[in-house]
C-alpha cells in the first residue's frame, strides 16, 4: 500500500464519530476528500512527466499496438490522458443526474462527486504509475508522509 492510501486509512472518520458524537458536516467530508484527490492529482501528474520524458516523440507503438501505426507514443498517451478526463467528467455527471433522477437533490451529492472523482484520479494515477514501471523499471511516489 502507498503513502497517499496509508494516511488516507488512518485519517478517514466515519459520517458519524464515535468518540465524540460529531456529525461532520458535508462540507467537511468534501473538503477531506479534496484533500486526497489533490494528492492523487500530484501522483498522475508526476507519473505523466516521467512517461513523457522516457517515451521518444519519435518512437512509434506500432509494435505495441497494429491500429495506431503513424501515432507516436507521446501523441498517444496525451490523447488517452485527454480521453480519461473526459471520460471522468462524463462519468460524474451522469451518476449525478441519476442519483438526481432517483432520490432528488441534496447535500450527499456532492460527497457521492467527490468520492467518485477520488477513486478514479486514484485509479488513473495508479495506472498510469504502473505503466512507468514497466517502462523504466521504477516509480517513486511523490507522496513521502
Amino acid at each position: 500500500m502507498n503513502h497517499i492510501c496509508k494516511t488516507a486509512d488512518l485519517k478517514k472518520h466515519s459520517i458519524i464519530d464515535t468518540y465524540n458524537d460529531t456529525i461532520y458536516a458535508t462540507a467537511d467530508i468534501v473538503k477531506r476528500e479534496q484533500r486526497y484527490i489533490d494528492l492523487w492529482q500530484i501522483e498522475m501528474d508526476n507519473a505523466l512527466e516521467i512517461l513523457k520524458k522516457n517515451l521518444s516523440s519519435k518512437e512509434s507503438l506500432e509494435h505495441l499496438h497494429e491500429n495506431l501505426p503513424d501515432e507516436d507514443a507521446i501523441q498517444v498517451l496525451n490523447e488517452s490522458q485527454k480521453s480519461w478526463e473526459q471520460y471522468m467528467k462524463n462519468s460524474i455527471c451522469l451518476g449525478e443526474d441519476i442519483h438526481m433522477a432517483s432520490v432528488g437533490w441534496g447535500s450527499e451529492i456532492q460527497i457521492f462527486s467527490a468520492s467518485k472523482i477520488l477513486y478514479m484520479t486514484r485509479y488513473r494515477a495508479l495506472e498510469l504509475a504502473e505503466y512507468c514501471m514497466q517502462l523504466t523499471g521504477e516509480y517513486n511516489f511523490m507522496f513521502q508522509k
